[in-house]
């Protein structure tokens, strides 16, 4: 008997120590947590304002890249009918690249559907622009450089409508209807723009099922 006391009283000890271990380590995790949970709010309140300056900077600098493209954009286009205006044509491969003012394919409009006209532009560029101002998951620093080629492009065909009564278009390929300099930049942003939504689109479907 006294054998089987002596067993369970040092079992007893055993578990009794084993539970005081597990209390002990229990604690220890629990201040380790709390200790690496106060390194991780000590790093975010530091490194909050830096990251916002960052933030702030490379916004700073895809802006100016996007004012830099859309004068660049407007500058090229009107110097180009401004040249084609004053020397006439010029034939850069013969009946198939030609550079000359396209009256036909060229809009003119009435005082009321040129105002109309004009305006209806102006809400689109205004709707761009804020697509570009906007930061967010979907409109990225590529889509905003990307749209910057539409806006700049709208901007050159409005200064058209406006002082020239329509779009100067000079760019002859073929039989296709004449263009600009601007429409294909506004093409390039705009098809850009929507090969980036559909894709944009396609991957939160994939998310969604996968939930």
């Amino acid at each position: 008997m006294g054998k089987n006391k002596k067993h369970r009283y040092d079992n007893l000890n055993k578990k009794g120590s084993k539970r005081q271990n597990d209390y002990v380590e229990e604690n220890e995790n629990q201040q380790t947590n709390t200790q690496q949970e106060k390194i991780r709010n000590f790093r975010k309140t530091q490194d909050g304002p830096q990251s916002l300056k960052e933030q702030k900077k490379e916004l700073k600098k895809i802006y100016k890249i996007i004012g830099i493209i859309v004068v660049l954009i407007i500058l090229l286009d009107q110097l180009s009918k401004i040249l084609i205006i004053n020397n006439g044509e010029i034939s850069l491969i013969s009946n198939t690249l030609e550079l000359r003012v396209d009256n036909a394919n060229s809009g003119r409009y009435d005082e009321t559907s040129r105002a109309v006209n004009i305006m209806t532009n102006i809400v689109i560029l205004c709707i761009v622009f804020g697509i570009i101002k906007n930061h967010n998951q979907f409109v990225t620093k590529k889509t905003k450089i990307l749209l910057s080629f539409a806006f700049g492009g709208g901007i050159s065909n409005v200064i058209d409508k406006i002082f020239r009564g329509g779009v100067v278009e000079f760019i002859n390929i073929g039989n296709l209807p004449a263009l600009n300099i601007a429409d294909i930049c506004i093409a390039i942003g705009w098809i850009s723009f929507i090969a980036i939504f559909a894709s944009f689109s396609s991957k939160e479907l994939t998310k969604k099922k996968e939930k």
